[in-house]
């Protein structure tokens, strides 16, 4: 027990574990954790007020989806701060640790209502997951990739506009999907005091002015592969650019939005330090088949996936985050420290919480996950405390 002059702070020790780092796996680790801090790393026996045996199963740095609408029921135009804490609480029992909330394009007072929640919300801590942010993923996309986006609630591009939405927001991390209709940047000045990410997506535009865009600081491209310009040896696209470029993209690895041997030629070819595993995950995760309303529209989920019943193309994802988690790993045969790049340091690099979170070692958070060797969550920890155990684990918290 450590005592300072405010208050007392309880030593935690977490034993026999597989402890995953940037670079390597160390084997019989212990660590030490103190105040929401990883305090000590070692390979030696180390003392404090309590202990807990991990029997041997991996300690992974706490997942991050910086790209969900919802799910179990939950949208992210439905949420009140007990429903968004439930979902916390639900993605937590997929093993992340942090998130963001994404919207669709819709009604811009729907959107302003959003926003308002959010910086409201974001005065108290959830029970699960924590929330650093929001991912605008609309209105401001192109028509012509759409998918499931309402067509009459598509906006061009207003830097203006954009910065009304977010104007004295306290929203720590916003990222915009966006189609660029004119010469400004989303990365110009702004009156939002936070830290504002571009992102490519639901976009038609060729190699050249993809390549444009990242010139002009936009990194990332959401979704990749899915509403976006492909590649064609005539008209290359932003698929293209993504590949050639230093490009973060986004991937839905569940075996529907992206072909298993796509997302391996991706990984061989971007390699783990530029890929972020997202679920884009809709309120019907969790729920029975069935048609529901979603995004202004009748939607079917059936067979793994969820459709628009208006033209039949994909409306966002039924994955758990664990299960992306697991399909990345059996498809690319990656290793446990390039996996936690994709999972938990690629996603948090843009935002704020890069310095704190993201991976393990002495002084970051202590947001980790107790997987099996099957990388099952069994126990998610955030700020050293659990907020997931998982029914039947033997592991004594």
């Amino acid at each position: 027990m450590r005592i300072n002059c405010y208050n007392v702070e309880t030593v935690l020790i977490l034993k026999n574990c597989q402890l995953v780092t940037l670079d390597k796996v160390v084997k019989d680790a212990f660590l030490e954790i103190i105040d929401r801090k990883i305090t000590k790393i070692s390979l030696h026996p180390l003392k404090g007020d309590r202990e807990i045996d991990l029997k041997g199963n991996i300690v992974f740095p706490g997942f991050v989806d910086t790209h969900t609408h919802g799910g179990y029921g939950y949208s992210w135009d439905d949420f009140s701060t007990k429903k968004l804490d439930d979902f916390s609480l639900n993605l937590a029992s997929e093993g992340v640790t942090s998130f963001f909330i994404s919207c669709v394009a819709d009604k811009l007072s729907k959107l302003e209502n959003f926003l308002k929640f959010v910086d409201n919300y974001l005065k108290k801590s959830s029970p699960g997951a924590r929330l650093i942010g929001v991912h605008l993923e609309g209105p401001f996309i192109d028509q012509e990739k759409r998918g499931a986006h309402p067509l009459k609630f598509i906006l061009p591009w207003d830097r203006l506009l954009l910065d009304r939405l977010i104007k004295k927001k306290r929203i720590p991390n916003i990222i915009v999907t966006y189609h660029p209709s004119s010469e400004d940047s989303p990365l110009l000045k702004s009156s939002y005091s936070g830290n504002l990410i571009a992102s490519l997506g639901h976009s038609s535009l060729g190699f050249k002015s993809a390549v444009a865009e990242f010139k002009k600081g936009t990194k990332r491209i959401t979704h990749f592969y899915n509403a976006v310009s492909g590649f064609s040896h005539r008209r290359p696209g932003i698929v293209l650019a993504g590949l050639v470029y230093p490009f973060v993209v986004e991937l839905i690895v569940d075996g529907i939005h992206v072909d298993p041997e796509v997302v391996k030629f991706t990984y061989e070819l971007k390699g783990p330090k530029k890929i972020i595993l997202v679920t884009d995950s809709v309120f019907v995760k969790g729920l029975p088949d069935g048609k529901y309303f979603f995004a202004n529209q009748e939607v079917l989920k059936e067979n793994g996936k969820i459709i628009s019943l208006r033209d039949g193309c994909l409306a966002g994802s039924i994955l758990r985050f664990d299960e992306a988690v697991r399909n990345m790993a059996k498809i690319t045969n990656c290793s446990l420290s390039d996996l936690s790049r994709i999972t938990s340091i690629n996603p948090l690099k843009m935002t704020n919480w890069s310095s704190r979170s993201g991976y393990l070692a002495e002084g970051m958070n202590a947001d980790f996950l107790v997987l099996d060797q099957k990388l099952n969550v069994l126990l998610t920890f955030l700020d050293g405390k659990v907020i997931y155990k998982k029914n039947g684990t033997k592991i004594k918290v």
